[in-house]
C-alpha cells in the first residue's frame, strides 16, 4: 500500500489500520463500482486497472492507480444516492472502504483521510473550471 499514491503520506501506523479495517476487491472489464441514482456509502481506492466516470452516459474522467472515486459520500456523511457511475474499463483492483471504516480509524489516520480527500476534490474543482472555461472559449467563438 506505501506504493500507492493516495496512502504516500500515512504512517505505517495509520496504514495498518486501514489494512485491517479495508477490503481489497478485484473488478472485471465492465463491472460498476458505482451506480447513478442509488445509495452506498462506499470510498474506493485504485490500487491497480483504470475506471472511467460517466454521468447520464457521457464520459466525466477516468482514474489511475492511487487515485479514489466515491470521497463525496464521506465529505456529505450520508449514503445520499450517486451522482455518476464508475465502471472498470480493465481488471482493476481496488481498496474498498465505509464512511463507517474511516470513521472507526484514529484521529491521526481520519486526519489523512480527510486531508488526501481535500486535496482531491480541489484537483477536480480545479479541473472543472477549467473545462467551464474552454467551454465558454468555445461557445463564445461560435458566436462571432
Amino acid at each position: 500500500m506505501r506504493r500507492i499514491a493516495f496512502f504516500r503520506r500515512f504512517s505505517d501506523t495509520e496504514l495498518w489500520e486501514v489494512v485491517r479495517r479495508g477490503r481489497c476487491r478485484k473488478f472485471a472489464v465492465g463491472a460498476e463500482l458505482i451506480r447513478e441514482g442509488v445509495e452506498d456509502d462506499r470510498i474506493y481506492v485504485l490500487a491497480a486497472g483504470l475506471l472511467k466516470v460517466t454521468q447520464r452516459g457521457k464520459l466525466l474522467n477516468t482514474v489511475s492507480p492511487g487515485e479514489c472515486v466515491g470521497e463525496m459520500v464521506y465529505a456529505r456523511r450520508s449514503s445520499a444516492p450517486r451522482s455518476a457511475t464508475v465502471t472498470a474499463v480493465e481488471m482493476s483492483w481496488v481498496l474498498d472502504l465505509s464512511i463507517q471504516d474511516i470513521d472507526g480509524f484514529s484521529d491521526s489516520c481520519r486526519a489523512r483521510f480527510s486531508e488526501v480527500f481535500l486535496s482531491v476534490m480541489a484537483e477536480r474543482l480545479a479541473m472543472l473550471g477549467g473545462r467551464l472555461v474552454s467551454l465558454m472559449h468555445e461557445q463564445k467563438v461560435g458566436l462571432v
